[in-house]
């Protein structure tokens, strides 16, 4: 690949800064190496740079030759970027200070190092380099490298030891990772919990359900409610277990809508209004137990006055959903509060 000393999109002063170790800058010409494969479109200064193993114009390069031999399929210039990836990292291990633009440029060094054989673009044999190195950048605090190490080891079958990986990426992740690390480390922990649910360990599946409720996924949102409100794996904690549901439930979750209108006909807590108001809303979501229940409320006389055309309306609903299944949290239908 020849260095193109051509017009550049960047100003110079990016360059520049790029070349001092500015990482804004730096990702500018990264992106701008993605956007042009097989060009690096930054000026004779850059080229002099190159030749003075500058080593973020190094680096830069790496990016070009890795990129450009990916998309081209030519084994021989993914094999020269390799080999330059391999080269910044070993220069940028020198640096100890966790300050310095060095380390951070071996923590992304490394991070993408992992996402090239994650690609199945590094022999075999690298794989355990490429976890001893993911070890060491953990180890000084990467977030990204304990993502990408949990990954590789969950391939490798070492789940246990994947999913302590995950969970520290859940809890120290939200300042340093990048958005979809999170998601997908949350979705492991919430599969994680699954499964400890279904081995009825419910004091572990519910610090894995947390951990994927605190990023946001919601069923885990639900489950850390239901599990709250009915004291399963964890202290008996309504209040919380209210907060939980409603999140959920205001984010259409209709499992929490179900339990959040069991929750309001029951007779310490009853409220006819609140009640229907979540039965409806999880019957609209199509959970076919709230509208067994809504069928069986506006038919008899044990809550209110009998509605027959929305008791009607609410049989047809069930009728229509039956073949779809059912939700996992609902049961039959809670004892309700006296009649007003």
């Amino acid at each position: 690949m020849d260095i193109n000393t051509g017009n550049t999109p960047l100003n110079q002063s990016v360059i520049e800064a790029g070349l001092e170790g500015d990482f804004d800058a730096l990702k500018q010409m990264h992106n701008t190496v993605l956007r042009r494969p097989g060009e690096l479109p930054f000026g004779e200064r850059f080229a002099k740079a190159i030749q003075e193993n500058n080593i973020y114009a190094r680096w830069i390069a790496t990016i070009a030759y890795t990129f450009q031999g990916y998309i081209s399929k030519d084994k021989s210039i993914l094999d020269m970027g390799i080999m330059h990836f391999e080269r910044v990292i070993a220069e940028a291990s020198k640096e100890t200070d966790k300050t310095s633009p060095l380390r951070k440029l071996r923590n992304r060094a490394v991070t993408h190092y992992a996402e090239i054989y994650e690609k199945n673009l590094l022999p075999k044999e690298k794989e355990e380099k490429v976890i001893e190195l993911l070890r060491a950048e953990k180890i000084m605090g990467s977030v990204s490298a304990a993502f990408h190490l949990a990954q590789i080891l969950e391939k490798q079958g070492r789940e246990e030891e994947a999913f302590e990986y995950y969970l520290y990426v859940l809890e120290a992740g939200c300042k340093q990772a990048q958005q979809d690390e999170i998601l997908e480390a949350a979705e492991k922990a919430f599969e994680r919990a699954e499964e400890l649910k279904t081995s009825k360990k419910f004091d572990e599946s519910f610090v894995y359900y947390k951990f994927a409720a605190d990023c946001g996924i919601l069923d885990a949102i639900a489950a850390v409610g239901i599990m709250y409100h009915r004291g399963v794996g964890i202290k008996k904690d309504i209040d919380t277990g209210i907060d939980y549901l409603t999140w959920a439930a205001d984010n259409d979750h209709k499992e929490a809508a179900y339990a959040l209108g069991a929750h309001y006909l029951k007779p310490d807590h009853f409220d006819l209004n609140q009640a229907l108001y979540y039965f409806i809303q999880a019957g609209d979501l199509g959970d076919i137990d709230a509208c067994k229940v809504l069928a069986r409320m506006y038919a008899s006389n044990e809550v209110m006055e009998p509605d027959m055309e929305a008791a009607a309306y609410w049989a047809r609903q069930t009728i229509r959903l039956e073949n779809e299944g059912k939700n996992i949290f609902a049961g039959s239908m809670p004892a309700a509060a006296p009649a007003a």
